[in-house]
């Protein structure tokens, strides 16, 4: 009898991880398209490669900031997943936070009482965010800009994931929440074949919060960063007020990731249409015009300096003291580099 039990408890502490991993980057996509930014306005594909090609920086822009999807050049699925995907690391990790913590905690609310099933099943994880270098992708992303230049996410740039470990079992999970961009078709995996099958190097294990508080901190530096991370969190801060309101008249979201088939499916649809509606209101309401246009004459007048420190912080990965010196005057090294968002 125990251990039919302990497989029980196996199964549904497996059950809500699948369906952690599944919610979390359904939640990114429905928060990360209102707010797409680059003009598309070709996608070819190639061996083993998606070509993005990106037209004049201002074309097809809404209130300083907002672009379309281009839908009219997305023939196949997965295609607008890697789109909005491509070039993200830290983001997911660091907007969607309270989300991620609210699934992950592992502390039942009282109304787990009234279903006996649930009782012992031990859904306590531990929560980290690794760094990661890739290998064996199956379709890398590349961009060609306007003026020519050419940018691609492997295999320059490190790699974001969640690694999720069950106090209980110590069995250990990978969500990959931005796989799609390197040609990724699922989101979670058990944490020794996805190492074993794509990852060359663990390069950093943080706490959840470390991109939070990297991308938050970056989001204050005057020029691109300004734009590129202060746009994101402002509209986040209106997405979890929606959540709240929603958790507050429909249902408590560490419970629905424990219900039955057919009544996941629907709360599941409940959370994401939340956050659309969110992120609609928020930009209907929103205008970036002046912001943007602030940053760009920074940008221009101190030769992108604001942008390389985002390209430290945010391709690169840079540690939490390499952000501490964003604060010391005159250590900005003049490169040319092409790497806001308002620039391109």
């Amino acid at each position: 009898m125990p251990i039919h039990s302990d497989i029980c408890e196996e199964l549904e502490l497996e059950r809500a991880i699948v369906r952690t991993a599944n919610t979390i980057q359904k939640a990114y996509f429905a928060f990360r398209e209102p707010l797409f930014e680059k003009s598309i306005v070709k996608v070819e594909e190639r061996d083993h490669e998606l070509v993005l090609h990106q037209g004049n920086m201002e074309s097809g822009k809404r209130k300083g900031s907002f672009a379309d999807l281009p839908s009219h050049v997305i023939e196949k699925k997965g295609i607008a997943e890697a789109i909005l995907c491509f070039l993200v690391g830290r983001e997911p990790l660091a907007y969607l936070l309270d989300l991620i913590q609210y699934l992950t905690d592992g502390k039942m609310p009282a109304v787990v009482k009234e279903m006996p099933s649930l009782q012992k099943v031990d859904l306590a994880v531990r929560v980290e965010e690794v760094q990661v270098r890739l290998k064996n992708i199956p379709r890398n992303t590349t961009v060609i800009y306007a003026n020519g230049v050419q940018q691609s996410a492997y295999p320059d740039n490190p790699h974001f994931v969640l690694r999720l470990t069950s106090m209980e079992s110590k069995k250990t999970w990978a969500i990959d929440i931005t796989g799609a961009q390197f040609g990724f078709t699922q989101n979670l995996w058990l944490w020794e074949e996805y190492s074993n099958k794509h990852l060359e190097t663990v390069e950093e294990i943080n706490e959840l919060n470390t991109s939070w508080v990297l991308l938050k901190t970056l989001s204050s530096v005057q020029g691109a960063p300004s734009v590129d991370f202060g746009i994101p969190f402002a509209a986040m801060g209106h997405v979890n007020l929606a959540l709240k309101s929603w958790e507050e008249t429909e249902l408590d979201k560490r419970i629905f990731v424990l219900l039955h088939d057919k009544n996941f499916a629907v709360a599941q649809v409940g959370l994401i249409q939340t956050i659309k509606k969110a992120m609609c209101k928020f930009v209907d309401e929103s205008d970036y015009s002046k912001e943007v246009q602030e940053a760009v004459e920074y940008e221009q007048r101190n030769l992108n300096a604001a942008s390389f420190d985002a390209l430290q912080i945010h391709i690169f990965g840079a540690s939490k003291q390499k952000l501490l010196q964003l604060w010391w005057p005159g250590h900005y090294e003049m490169q040319p580099v092409q790497t806001a968002r308002i620039l391109q």
